[in-house]
Formats: C-alpha cells, structure tokens, sequence
C-alpha cells in the first residue's frame, strides 16, 4: 500500500501533461523505503539505492526509521516512513545527504515543501544570529554552494522554537518568524526559490503552515540573494546536520517526511485553477543607496510587467512611518527617495507591497 500514492501521483502528473500543464512535479519522497541508512556512508547500507547520495560527515548517519508524519489535506503524508536528523554533540561530525533532480536554469520558481516535527527544544540558542540550517538547495556542480536555507533556533520559552529563512550565505542576516513553534508538533513548511537570471536578484519565500485551500498566500518570510554571481543551475535539494566546534550552534533533533520538489504552487497543493506563480508581478532588485541612510536614500525596484505597488517604511516595532509609494506603475526601473529627517536614528524595514507578494529589506538610519 505505501506505492499507492507514487503511482496516483505518477498518473496525476501524466494527466497534468496531456492538459497542456507547463509546471511539473520534479520529485515527491514519501521515504518509502526499509528502515536503515538513507544513503552510502563508509560502506553503510543505503536503502534509498542510490537515490539519496551522501556528500559530508559522517559519525551520525542520517536513517530511515519507522513511522510518518501527517498533516490535513497534504497528500503525501501518513505514507511510507520518515527520515530522522538528531542534534548532537558541537564540533561532532554528522551526515549531510542530497537527492538529485531534473536541472533548472534561470527563470523557473522551485517550490520545496515537506513536514517537519522537531522532537526536543534543545538547539541553537535564541540569541543566534543565523542558527543552524537544515535543509537547502545546491547546484549539480558543487556540495558547498548553498541558497534557500531553512533553519531553526530555540524559542525564548521553553518546548518553543522559530524558523529562520537565509537566502544565501551572501546574505548577512537570517530573517526570523515571529511566532514560535511548538517542539512535537508536525508542521508544513515550504520554500520557494525564485532563480532569476542576472545577480543579487533571486528572492527566497518561506510559509509554516500556509493554506492549502486557495491561491498562493503571501510568504511569512522572504528575502532577496545578495549573490553577486548567480548559481550556474539549481539541481539539488539536501538534508543537513550540523554543528560549530566549540559552540552550541547545532541543527535540531527532528523527523521530515513528505518532500516535494515542484515548479508551481498548484502542483504542490493540487488544486486546480489557480493563478501561475509565473503570471504574478516579480520584484527584482529591491535595493537602497545609501545604507546605513543619512537625511535621505533612494529605494529602487524593477518590475516585469505593470503592478500595482505599495512601497512603505516600519520601524522595528511593525508600526508604518511612512507610504513612499502607492498605486499603478508601469514595468522597468523605478525610484523613490525617502527623505529621514522626521525619524529618530535607528534600524527600519522598506517593504514592496505588489500583489499578494511582499519583499522588504532592513535600512539603518544615522544622521
């Protein structure tokens, strides 16, 4: 029974192609494997058969164990087993694996989504600037070029913890939700990677727990790359555990089942007639100059196609200081400066509003 839902997918997929669908499951993993090492480590047994290939650490293998999570209305839950990543000692070496799939190049927006339940509050302390990511993208060429990161850290109470969204490892912050999350609890995660062609202009999303039950809502987190040459292909997906020697920066002990890999939020949701992630107004290069500001700095943007915008500041609180930006605007380049002298010194937030998506980045007043 634990084929049944690759083969209904497998069908799904092939009806979705004879209707003229352009968007496409690149890979589901329900773990439907025996239980045991998941890929090929100093000679250990790999029961995925080569589909998960292991590429860094070692000591604590990561395992297929028996069980599964299951989330309402997400189709590939409660099948298979689930794949388990433990927190462990810092400076001890551990396991990181991939799974390969279709090749993307510039253009494409990659979906990840996948069911996550951390079993124990002890991981990367909550005063962490970046914490520990778990799970990330790669190119076909190389292990060490990461982007999408997904992490965590402690919640600033017990049996808590956030999620943590970094772009790139160019990205100097790690943009944090701001609820917490509870430990022993199955949650919805998805990342998208919007590749676009040129440099420091990819946008990562991230939702916990979106609504499977309409269109596209707006992230809960997202951030532009500040890659300044951009990923030759994304190709990859990985689990990681990780730890600092010395320090108590570690992943967390946690189980992940149900991955899916898709170019559409339709196909990971599977309901039909939705608007196309790729139909919808992109924003690119959301940027200010200069930053940190003095009594003035100019916010730029580029838009494909004619949107309508809001561009607004907040300051660290979540309050709007100012509406920079409000209505129509044509496709191309635009700017708008922001003149500081009604603002204390400080650290802000410009947000682009353009449809249901919403881009912002931190701007540092000092006059």
């Amino acid at each position: 029974m634990r084929k049944s839902w690759s083969v209904l997918l497998l069908i799904l997929a092939m009806a979705g192609f004879a209707s003229g669908a352009h968007a496409s499951i690149l890979f589901t993993e329900n773990f439907d494997y025996d239980a045991g090492v998941l890929g090929d480590s100093s000679g250990q047994g790999n029961v995925s058969g080569g589909v998960w290939v292991h590429f860094s650490g070692g000591g604590l293998l990561i395992e297929c164990v028996d069980g599964n999570l299951t989330y309402p209305t997400y189709a590939p839950s409660n099948v298979g087993r689930m794949v388990r990543i433990v927190r462990h000692t810092p400076g001890a070496t551990a396991e990181d694996v991939y799974r390969q799939f279709t090749t993307q190049t510039p253009g494409v927006t990659l979906y990840t989504t996948f069911l996550f339940r951390v079993t124990h509050d002890s991981m990367s302390p909550d005063t962490s600037t970046h914490g520990q990511y778990f799970t990330m993208l790669m190119p076909s060429s190389s292990t060490t070029s990461h982007f999408g990161r997904i992490t965590t850290k402690m919640g600033s109470t017990a049996g808590k913890f956030k999620f943590g969204l970094r772009a790139t490892t160019s990205n100097s912050s790690t943009l944090w939700t701001s609820g917490e999350y509870d430990v022993n609890t199955t949650y919805l995660v998805v990342m998208a990677y919007e590749y676009i062609a040129g440099n420091t202009n990819d946008v990562a999303y991230l939702w916990i727990n979106p609504s499977l039950a309409g269109p596209q809502p707006a992230p809960d987190l997202s951030q532009i790359s500040a890659l300044t040459t951009d990923p030759p292909d994304v190709a990859r997906l990985a689990i990681r555990q990780g730890s600092s020697s010395g320090s108590s920066l570690v992943t967390p002990a946690a189980d992940i089942d149900g991955i899916q890999v898709a170019t559409s939020w339709t196909d990971l949701t599977g309901i039909t007639g939705q608007p196309d992630r790729n139909d919808l107004p992109v924003v690119l290069a959301l940027k200010a100059s200069p930053n940190p500001a003095g009594r003035s700095s100019h916010i730029s943007f580029s838009l494909p196609t004619a949107s309508a915008v809001e561009l607004s500041i907040f300051n660290i609180a979540g309050q709007k200081v100012a509406t920079l930006a409000q209505g129509p605007m044509t496709a191309g380049a635009h700017a708008v400066e922001w003149k500081t002298g009604n603002v204390p010194n400080g650290v802000y937030f410009y947000q682009l509003q353009t449809g249901s998506r919403s881009v912002s980045q931190k701007i540092v007043v000092v006059k």
